[in-house]
């Protein structure tokens, strides 16, 4: 529970970041003092984008007093961050690429030398992480491997 001076201070704080932005408006408001500005109801004075992100290492995330487990478990949390990295990659750079590509006539594709290029090394990055995710979920079944009957999951 927050004590009663805290509160007091984070309304306070609350109370001062609404007149920021409340000067902020105006301010924006007399730089563009005509009329497109209030019929234009799309245009966003402020843009926050958050990504929650982790600071804390896979390793502790995963810690266990089973040193098989966790070491499992960091494998293939690792597998699945960089599944992640690459389909963002993937999202921000290759789609729209791919999308166009039909559109480029033979004369272009030298130009687009470059991008081709990163395109395969990217599809080698796919392969080789599919590979290693298959291989890591395959050997977790495989009893030569990793031996499921002696990791005691609380």
């Amino acid at each position: 529970m927050k004590t009663d001076l805290e509160k007091d201070a984070s309304t306070q704080v609350l109370q001062k970041y609404g007149r920021f932005f409340k000067t902020q408006y105006q301010d924006l408001l007399s730089v563009f003092n005509d009329e497109t500005w209030h019929e234009n109801k799309t245009f966003l004075p402020i843009q926050l984008v958050m990504s929650p992100s982790e600071l804390i290492p896979i390793t502790e995330l995963v810690a266990s007093d089973n040193t098989l487990m966790t070491k499992v478990l960091s494998v293939l949390t690792s597998l699945c961050v960089e599944v992640t990295k690459l389909k963002e990659e993937a999202f921000k750079r290759h789609f729209s690429y791919l999308s166009l590509y039909n559109e480029y006539s033979d004369s272009e594709v030298s130009s687009q030398m470059e991008m081709i290029c990163a395109m395969s090394a990217f599809a080698t990055r796919c392969d080789d992480t599919l590979k290693n995710l298959c291989s890591q979920v395959f050997a977790i079944f495989t009893e030569g491997a990793i031996n499921l009957n002696g990791i005691q999951l609380h």
